[in-house]
């Protein structure tokens, strides 16, 4: 009840009061459903995002193909031309990519520079690839830009998108998976999806996740392929190769594994797994058997390889000189001096220096003589051929020629039969590899293969077939 001041009631009349407030929420309204046309719709371009792209496709109830679109280099233009004029770009390509969808198609912007078209229907293989063609045919003429002209290129990833994908958010991420793949071609392209790419990454992700694990809990071990001397035939080393026995995936290729440690990074620390395993296993092998350690271009120039190589002779107190260190000529892509100063530091530690692999990368047969090398190693492929081909033989007798020149010792690589060995030698090659000699072996099996082979010398030369089968 209404009382006075003084306690006094002043109405038996109405005993409760009902306030009733208003406030105008027209703002937050237009501010949510402005939000929510964000969700929907890419401020810069127009064009649908990824949620609406998926919405728009889900509200017809029908199959879709896919094709998402990358503008190659368009970060490098970005920088060059300023993010204003960028935009300007991205502005027009949506533009010219709304005219050619038409009134049924969809476009969108899934992320930066990466868009999209997506077409109504289930394309098969020959539509798909004329719909690429059609849209790769888009940026044959020039974008005009504060009168600039402006040429872009384009890699496209397409997919059908169907129920057997899933949802149409599936779709999306299908494509932009073969996008990926289109990724690797230089210039223009296109790649349509392909599922066995798609469990190739999967498999390849799942790896990269236990490449530490499987260091820590000691799944990599290494083998050991024995390099002969062509000329006594006694054991002269042998190289270090890694091997990663997965425990439910089995025996890991090193052509996989290698790859994705080498682009994540991991390799330095594999690299050092070698050097020290490998100098530890060399040190119960006769003194005048070297071991060598294959270098990974990342290590080389990212790791800290002279401390890591310094560790491992001080830990096995092998002799420096028998360890043998294989660089590729794929380092040499940046000749810098960073890259002679290394070479150099590992000279100074007094460990052999070979160039892996020769013929097949960057390096000419006159720039190895400015390198600090002690060997060289001719490439399997030219072991091959040699054989039957006489230009091939001619190439091997000039780098024997050449390497012979410069003080350099040779390894024939890939030696599998005894006419290969016997063409090296009479070359005046010093060493040979493959399977002629012996597969890759544990290090207790290098020390009973090099006392084999002692004993089948006997300081006397002797036939190949022995020590094929002592290998």
């Amino acid at each position: 009840p209404f009382e006075s001041r003084g306690g006094q009631g002043l109405s038996s009349v109405g005993s409760h009061v009902t306030c009733i407030s208003l406030r105008d929420v027209t703002a937050r309204r237009l501010y949510e459903t402005k939000l929510e046309e964000m969700t929907r719709i890419d401020d810069l371009t127009g064009l649908l995002t990824r949620r609406g792209l998926i919405d728009a496709m889900a509200a017809t109830g029908r199959g879709f193909s896919v094709f998402a679109i990358d503008l190659h280099r368009f970060g490098h233009l970005n920088e060059m031309l300023g993010r204003e004029k960028g935009d300007g770009v991205l502005q027009a390509v949506a533009a010219r990519l709304r005219r050619h969808a038409g009134i049924d198609g969809l476009t969108a912007r899934l992320a930066g520079d990466v868009l999209c078209f997506a077409t109504p229907g289930i394309e098969g293989e020959d539509a798909l690839a004329d719909s690429a063609a059609d849209l790769l045919a888009l940026f044959d003429t020039p974008f005009g830009i504060d009168g600039i002209k402006i040429e872009l290129n384009a890699r496209i990833g397409a997919c059908s998108g169907s129920d057997n994908l899933g949802h149409p958010g599936k779709w999306v991420e299908a494509a932009e998976l073969a996008l990926l793949d289109a990724k690797r071609v230089g210039g223009s392209g296109w790649r349509a999806y392909d599922p066995a790419s798609t469990l190739r990454r999967a498999r390849s992700r799942l790896l990269e996740a236990e490449l530490r694990t499987g260091l820590d809990q000691g799944q990599f071990f290494l083998l050991f392929q024995p390099q002969v001397s062509l000329t006594s035939g006694r054991l002269a080393g042998a190289e270090a190769l890694l091997r990663w026995q997965h425990p439910t995936l089995g025996m890991i290729s090193p052509a996989e594994f290698i790859s994705i440690s080498e682009a994540n990074g991991f390799i330095c620390d594999l690299g050092q797994f070698m050097f020290r395993e490998a100098c530890k296993a060399a040190t119960s092998w006769p003194s005048h058997v070297s071991v060598a350690v294959n270098i990974s271009p990342v290590q080389f120039l990212r790791g800290d390889l002279l401390s890591d190589i310094r560790a491992a002779l001080a830990a096995s107190g092998l002799a420096p000189h028998r360890l043998h260190v294989e660089i590729t000529e794929s380092i040499f892509v940046e000749r810098s001096e960073e890259l002679f100063s290394k070479l150099d530091a590992l000279r100074d530690l007094g460990v052999t220096i070979a160039l892996d692999d020769f013929g097949t990368g960057y390096s000419s047969l006159s720039y190895i003589s400015s390198l600090p090398l002690d060997k060289l190693k001719i490439d399997q492929s030219f072991v091959r051929e040699m054989v039957s081909d006489p230009a091939t033989q001619s190439i091997v007798q000039a780098v024997m020629t050449l390497a012979h020149g410069l003080g350099l010792k040779v390894v024939g690589e890939g030696v599998e039969n005894a006419l290969q060995s016997e063409m090296l030698a009479a070359m005046g090659c010093e060493e040979g590899q493959g399977y002629l000699f012996g597969r890759p072996q544990s290090a207790r099996q290098i020390q009973a293969l090099s006392a084999a082979h002692s004993l089948l010398s006997g300081g006397h030369d002797v036939s190949l077939g022995a020590l094929a089968q002592a290998g």
